[in-house]
């Protein structure tokens, strides 16, 4: 029986959903069909079967450096994404009377290392990268990076102050997994920062499978807030801050509007189709917009939490 491998409930709703691919790797489709499953549980949600994660690491390792933004513009990435806010936020957690010397950080997924250029210059940056590229700019910022994936990275036991992992948990299979590493890693009452599509946000639901966080190949998986915290306290981390952010933070409140009409209206239009298809056979091009990814929209969709190691 199908189970959540976060609160092992059997009670999953499973929906088709539609995907891209817009990785450089000709191993995936441009466009795909798969399972959405959704616990009732504890509302985490992930893709069935997902995509083969040797493909999705060649994918990642090909990646440019200019994919996911320009590199190593601090001033062009830093803003929207509210680095320098988020930094001021976690800083005051760190338990300073338990630091011995040097604050140590660890930024899993660093990419351009731009999170980690915002933080004091006197912390020791660490980030974890398969982009070849993205790593060298990382580099060039002040970050010693471990190229590989995750699970295949060698590093010291108790040996990190804070652990960030943004924009990536969703790209995890195995979650249980994943965050045992990070504790095996960190240092008692550390903290681990996790920022990731909520899958309990109002469009969410709203989108159900066709939200456009899980259209999206490499995303695998997305929590709601409740299924991140019972994954992270299975781990004894305890929640010591919970926000709800945007992803990328809009210069104007034009933009965010008509990307959720956008996206409402693709919503509603498909779901028509999709009813009317099972009446009557639709041409292929009306096939072809029923099937399409969905749209991205602009809201405060994303769970920025914070979590201590209890020992």
């Amino acid at each position: 029986m199908l189970q959540c491998q976060v609160c092992h409930s059997g009670d999953i709703i499973r929906q088709p959903i539609h995907r891209c691919n817009m990785l450089p790797t000709h191993e995936l489709p441009a466009r795909m069909t798969a399972t959405w499953c959704r616990c009732r549980g504890c509302g985490f949600c992930w893709i069935d079967p997902p995509p083969p994660l040797e493909a999705l690491v060649d994918a990642y390792r090909e990646t440019p450096a200019d994919h996911w933004g320009s590199p190593g513009d601090r001033s062009e990435n830093a803003l929207p994404r509210q680095y320098g806010e988020k930094v001021a936020r976690l800083t005051p957690l760190i338990d300073t009377a338990r630091v011995e010397g040097t604050p140590r950080i660890l930024d899993i997924g660093c990419f351009h290392g731009d999170f980690l250029a915002e933080f004091p210059d006197h912390w020791d940056k660490h980030g974890i990268e398969l982009s070849r590229g993205a790593a060298e700019v990382a580099r060039r910022q002040g970050t010693t990076v471990h190229e590989g994936d995750v699970f295949s990275v060698k590093l010291p036991e108790s040996h990190f102050d804070m652990i960030v992992a943004c924009d990536v948990i969703e790209h995890i299979e195995d979650q249980r997994g994943f965050i045992a590493l990070i504790r095996r890693w960190l240092k008692p009452r550390g903290l681990v920062v996790i920022e990731t599509g909520g899958a309990d946000s109002l469009m969410s639901r709203i989108m159900g499978p066709r939200w456009y966080y899980l259209s999206i190949v490499e995303h695998v998986c997305a929590h709601s807030a409740n299924s991140l915290d019972r994954l992270m306290q299975a781990q004894r981390l305890k929640p010591v801050l919970r926000e709800r952010r945007w992803h990328s933070r809009p210069t104007s409140w034009l933009k965010p509007g008509k990307r959720v009409a956008q996206a409402l209206v693709f919503r509603l239009g498909t779901a028509a189709l999709e009813r009317l298809s099972s009446v009557i056979p639709l041409p292929t091009f009306t096939e072809q917009i029923v099937t399409r990814y969905s749209p991205w929209h602009a809201t405060r969709d994303h769970l920025f939490h914070a979590y201590r190691l209890e020992l």
